[in-house]
């Protein structure tokens, strides 16, 4: 929430991620001035970022868009770690391939890695649709796509 009272700025953050009006702002009484309070109240709905979308309309987490071309394991990590991002887990991988909007080649292209890896073998989703599920060693080429929090 972002009040302003003639001149002082008084912000204040919910837990829940919503800025609104906090509760313990002086009252118009505990003012200096003839009693006028100009109030101004921003809605921060969180949002995926351009690149990318919501899961589902239940889901904070958002996926690209696009994968990023096919890449080993670990080099498809740290590239999504560099971006601020991380391989998506099975279970949302599955949740955006069967309720996201605007991914491109999901399925029907080759597999893509998500981020469940265990003794070098990793698994792998969606080469022919939403519930093929594969692993492979991690240092063969698979499409990588990352997920994150919505902002």
């Amino acid at each position: 929430m972002v009040v302003m009272r003639w001149g002082w700025l008084f912000v204040s953050i919910a837990a829940c991620g919503r800025i609104g009006i906090d509760e313990h702002l002086p009252s118009t009484s505990d003012a200096q001035t003839d009693g006028v309070i100009d109030a101004f109240i921003i809605d921060a709905a969180p949002a995926c970022p351009a690149d990318m979308t919501r899961l589902s309309a239940s889901s904070m987490v958002c996926i690209e868009l696009a994968d990023r071309g096919p890449m080993i394991w670990l080099d498809g990590k740290a590239v999504c770690e560099a971006a601020g991002r991380r391989y998506c887990a099975d279970a949302e991988w599955v949740d955006a391939c069967t309720n996201a909007t605007g991914l491109v080649q999901m399925t029907g292209d080759d597999y893509e890695w998500v981020a469940e890896m265990n003794g070098g073998v990793a698994e792998k989703r969606g080469a022919a649709d939403c519930a093929d599920l594969g692993s492979h060693v991690i240092t063969d080429p698979y499409e990588v796509r990352c997920c994150g929090p919505m902002l």
